[in-house]
């Protein structure tokens, strides 16, 4: 007899306690072994949450995705477990560190597949089937929305009713269907090599030499005095160290370091400009949202304008003034540039129904690049309502070009962490600026 899954939830509760903090709103299986017992049993999947050292006291993650009363009712229909390593150099950890670790310790061979010493990207959810298979995974930043859609996904791919999708919910930016992201990314580093690194950045001259290969391990952490340094550096430096300091905060940066790019978003060089847009995309800062808005509508030709709102609609998706900006900028009397980029920016938009009926306008837009970027949206929010839709224009496509576009946007429906998907955007911008 199977189990109800918010008894069997409660049990893991009861049997060994909660790995994670005892104030979290989430109850937290005792151990992988139990967790795929239960998960068994139950025929429900399992949500692994890893994290860092420390990051899930700092992140804004559990602040607000997991206290959101709609993670915390769909995570009782799941077998959530919590791991974090604790590698040498930070100091003691605590009981629930420690058993947060042990946790690691069962998954880092089964599931990540790394050794003892291994540092894979974090904070990252992994879901899994009731048989341990790996449904998908999101690594790094989420917002409420987004960790709503992936736990009710993660129901869905595994045969169970759920209601549907409430209207701020949408795929998650980094969505690995099928698997998880293992290689080293933004990792957290020891205490010392952030000391060594900022030993050279500190330096006027050593910087210069060497912040190509110091900058990226400092980055990934919340150092202030780092970020103090490298604000310096900023005033005083060439415009194109500028722009590439700014392109490695945009790849590699914790989401702490998304103020450096602030005072660079009303500067004259539309190419510092662009650099500062793609930073505030990436790290995503809710305290960006007034001084890009105010931008948005200071923005002179239809490209940075499109920047701004793909920014804005990044920062804060839920914001009130977005729709009417949507809405103008999608209208075919506007320039094609516009319409490209705030198409693309659907993709990130929190009013699901707004964005399904501008995405299926898009899909009919006269230009083929246009067309191609509703058709990556659509990919990028794994919207399963409009996929037929897609492939009825690709049907109707008289193009060659344009079915290209359209082939290649689908790829985004079964592996949207396919490097050609991710490409797809920059050479979308480049066919429109080409004309």
């Amino acid at each position: 007899m199977l189990l109800s899954l918010r008894t069997s939830s409660l049990a893991l509760l009861l049997l060994a306690g909660s790995v994670a903090k005892a104030a979290d709103p989430i109850v937290w299986a005792s151990s992988y072994e139990l967790a795929q017992q239960v998960a068994a049993q139950a025929n429900r999947p399992m949500w692994i949450a890893f994290w860092p050292r420390q990051a899930y006291a700092q992140d804004p993650l559990p602040k607000t995705a997991y206290r959101d009363k709609r993670v915390q009712n769909l995570a009782k229909d799941l077998v959530p477990v919590f791991c974090a390593p604790w590698p040498t150099g930070f100091g003691r950890a605590s009981k629930a560190e420690n058993r947060a670790a042990a946790v690691w310790a069962e998954l880092r061979e089964k599931l990540f597949k790394q050794g003892p010493d291994a540092r894979p990207p974090a904070p990252q959810h992994v879901f899994l089937s009731s048989k341990g298979e790996i449904l998908f995974a999101t690594p790094f930043l989420l917002r409420p929305g987004e960790l709503a859609w992936a736990l009710r996904e993660a129901l869905r791919r595994s045969g169970v009713q759920v209601v549907s999708q409430e209207r701020d919910e949408r795929a998650p930016h980094n969505l690995w269907l099928g698997e998880l992201l293992r290689k080293p990314g933004r990792n957290e580093p020891l205490p010392s090599e952030v000391k060594a690194a900022l030993a050279k950045l500190d330096d006027p001259m050593k910087f210069l030499r060497s912040w190509r290969e110091s900058l990226p391990g400092v980055l990934v952490s919340d150092d202030r005095k780092a970020q103090q340094i490298l604000a310096g550096r900023l005033k005083g430096a060439r415009r194109g160290l500028v722009r590439s300091l700014l392109e490695a905060v945009a790849r590699d940066a914790d989401p702490s370091w998304a103020g450096l790019a602030l005072p660079w978003i009303d500067y004259r060089d539309e190419r510092m400009r662009r650099r500062a847009y793609g930073v505030l995309r990436e790290l995503r800062p809710a305290k960006a949202l007034r001084s890009i808005r105010a931008q948005y509508r200071q923005e002179k030709t239809p490209e940075m304008r499109g920047r701004a709102l793909r920014a804005w609609v990044r920062v804060s998706p839920r914001d009130k003034h977005l729709s009417k900006a949507l809405r103008q900028s999608l209208k075919l009397e506007a320039p094609v540039q516009l319409r490209l980029h705030a198409t693309l920016a659907l993709a990130d938009f929190a009013d699901r129904e707004l964005a399904m009926v501008q995405l299926g306008q898009c899909l009919r837009d006269p230009n083929l690049y246009v067309r191609g970027a509703s058709a990556w949206a659509i990919s990028a929010r794994q919207e399963q309502g409009l996929f037929p839709e897609l492939e009825r224009a690709l049907e109707r496509e008289r193009e060659g070009a344009g079915q290209k576009l359209l082939q290649r946007a689908l790829l985004g429906r079964e592996k949207p962490q396919s490097e050609e998907f991710r490409r797809l955007v920059e050479e979308l911008i480049r066919g429109v600026e080409k004309g």
